[in-house]
């Protein structure tokens, strides 16, 4: 008798279509309904006792409309965790632990006490060090020690896994000088950029509705240089300087917050409305739910107003870190290339901090990670797979829609791996789709808001149709203009530029350090080596100059509509630059342009374990490095 031979994918296995979408059963609905109205109810329990003013004990604050959306999130939440890849993933896990057994508990135990060993160590050396040179001690400089010592005994710990998975030594790093970093700055929210903004729409996201700003949370929220100033010793600067950084200084700022959370009302918003702003209600606040959960956890717990805030910035950290983490797992080749880009100074401050554009980085990063990780593997992509690199795309592009040209790439996938004609038509139509929607949820509001949409921080003389007018009737004048801000934007001829921008907090110095722009040069010079080497043969599937030229227009065309959107909204009529893009505005673009543009089909035959720790080792050096120079030398 004949038998029907089942088609496979170019690994061997059979097609994965629809292998994780089988229809609920009504037993599965009913739990998930149930189990979501429960932890929506606990949701609100926990918001209500975090609060300053309302109550769970008062039947008038609880409020139907949060309850209706943490419904929501826990009905995504439950079925994301009874979906058949977690249970299978935690089944997995758990068998592990059973094969492992007492062995496996003694290693784990013995690991968690070298590293506990590793960190105090370090702090007592430090101490020893500094006692013996008569230096002045700080409990900062025992952090950065014991931070250091941690790294170190975790890549020595590591360093068999290392081989295949380096990820694990990223997230043991990046963790660790994350949460270092969120220490050592002192609890001032526009050290990052417009960070006062972010930590207005965090605290009104953290309630979704009816927010309720302390006394700190109303300073926090403000760029109140005024207030800040009488801590400083440039009482005339409107910004952070170095020698806030002082033991001295940071106190003095903790007790003036502490004091204003005792001292002033509680002020309470209607709504969703912010307390500088209308409504936290836009695509572009999504960035914000990571420091929101922060927030939202440290006033369930209890802490001061200084804990909530460290933990709205550690919640931020933990989300980028876990991201890229994810990321590097999905790729077969190239996870040291995501490691660079991931670590990258600035790019780390700001995860540390009240920030959206963290959010933007990794996941862009991953969608992309997810659809080159497909391709390396010959894999045939799933329902599963589009949605994940779509959903994670439009996610990380919703804070800057701006990004939208880069989901063209996704266009390149080959053939053989989407499926058959109807499916390869569902799969471009799917790609286009988004390309639309961003680019609508970005154009409409324009069109919309016309003169009336300037960007007021731009200054005097700002007529955005006026603006537009100009360039769509002298297009080679602004061509020209164009072409002159590039040149100079991306020029490495002075620390402000391009050698300036990888290894700095940003609003914090008044001035750069001249280190860090020798920093920025090995930062370069690490990420561009990394994405030559770190490549294996599967990387010449997606090799080809079709690749490439596609990657490098949509990374273009992209670059330009940014620089375009801020000439008209932010530049004054016919001014002969653009102001107002900033450097960070670039590091979405790296992920792309390193995995896709610098695959040259080489092929690292070298020793993957010695490889892949003298890249951390040489990471945690740098990192190191830029504490140094942007920290320790000023504390």
């Amino acid at each position: 008798m004949m038998t029907q031979e089942v088609p496979r994918d170019m690994t061997g296995d059979a097609p994965r279509h629809g292998r994780h979408f089988r229809a609920p059963s009504r037993r599965h609905v009913m739990v998930t309904v149930v189990a979501s109205l429960v932890l929506a109810i606990l949701l609100e329990v926990g918001t209500l006792v975090g609060a300053p003013v309302a109550s769970p004990l008062v039947l008038s604050d609880w409020r139907p409309g949060r309850m209706v959306a943490f419904f929501v999130i826990s009905v995504l939440l439950v079925t994301w965790l009874t979906s058949t890849r977690v249970r299978g993933a935690l089944g997995e896990w758990v068998e592990g632990l059973r094969e492992d057994g007492y062995a496996g508990a003694k290693r784990l135990a013995r690991g968690i006490l070298v590293l506990c060993a590793a960190t105090v160590l370090g702090w007592l050396v430090c101490a020893l060090v500094a006692r013996f040179l008569g230096v002045s001690w700080d409990d900062r400089y025992g952090m950065v020690a014991s931070c250091l010592a941690f790294c170190v005994a975790a890549l020595v710990l590591l360093r068999d896994t290392l081989a295949g998975k380096p990820e694990w030594g990223f997230l043991a790093v990046s963790l660790a000088f994350g949460t270092l970093l969120c220490v050592l700055m002192p609890a001032y929210s526009a050290i990052s950029f417009d960070g006062f903004i972010h930590y207005d729409n965090s605290i009104a996201m953290s309630y979704l509705c009816d927010a309720e700003y302390t006394g700190a949370d109303v300073v926090m929220s403000t760029e109140n240089a005024s207030e800040w100033a009488i801590f400083t010793n440039s009482q005339s600067k409107s910004l952070y300087t170095l020698d806030d950084l002082s033991t001295d200084t940071s106190a003095l700022i903790g007790q003036f917050l502490v004091d204003s959370n005792q001292g002033r009302a509680v002020t309470v918003v209607e709504g969703t409305s912010c307390l500088h702003y209308s409504s936290y209600l836009n695509f572009t606040m999504v960035g914000h739910i990571p420091n929101a959960v922060g927030l939202w956890l440290g006033r369930l717990l209890g802490l001061s107003c200084l804990g909530q805030f460290f933990l709205g910035r550690l919640a931020s950290i933990v989300f980028y870190c876990l991201v890229f983490f994810c990321a590097m797992r999905r790729l077969k080749s190239g996870k040291l290339i995501l490691m660079a880009i991931a670590l990258i100074p600035s790019v780390l401050i700001l995860a540390a901090n009240y920030s959206y554009d963290p959010w933007c980085v990794c996941l862009i990063a991953y969608s992309f990670a997810r659809f080159i990780g497909t391709v390396q593997r010959g894999t045939t992509f799933t329902r599963e797979d589009t949605l994940a690199i779509g959903a994670t795309f439009v996610l990380g592009a919703l804070v800057k829609a701006i990004y939208f040209p880069l989901a063209l790439v996704f266009l390149l996938a080959p053939r053989e791996l989407v499926g058959d004609r109807r499916a390869l038509r569902r799969y471009r139509l799917g790609v286009l789709a988004i390309v639309a929607i961003l680019a609508a949820s970005f154009v409409i509001p324009f069109l919309v808001a016309g003169t009336g949409g300037n960007d007021t921080r731009g200054g005097q003389g700002i007529d955005s149709a006026q603006q537009v007018m100009f360039i769509l009737h002298e297009p080679l004048s602004y061509l020209s203009v164009f072409a002159g801000f590039t040149a100079h934007f991306l020029s490495l001829d002075n620390t402000e530029g391009m050698l300036g921008s990888l290894n700095y907090a940003p609003y914090l110095f008044e001035e750069l350090f001249k280190g860090t722009a020798t920093l920025s040069v090995l930062e370069i010079a690490f990420i561009f080596v990394l994405s030559l080497l770190d490549r294996d043969a599967i990387d010449r599937r997606y090799a080809g100059w079709r690749w490439k030229v596609v990657t490098l227009l949509s990374v273009v065309v992209s670059f330009g509509l940014i620089a375009t959107a801020l000439y008209v909204s932010f530049t004054p009529l016919r001014s002969p630059t653009i102001e107002g893009v900033q450097r960070r505005y670039l590091f979405p673009f790296l992920a792309p342009l390193c995995l896709v543009c610098l695959n040259l089909s080489f092929t690292n035959n070298m020793d993957r374990r010695r490889f892949n720790a003298t890249a951390l080792g040489f990471e945690v050096a740098l990192l190191m490095l830029m504490i140094v120079f942007d920290f320790v030398l000023f504390m």
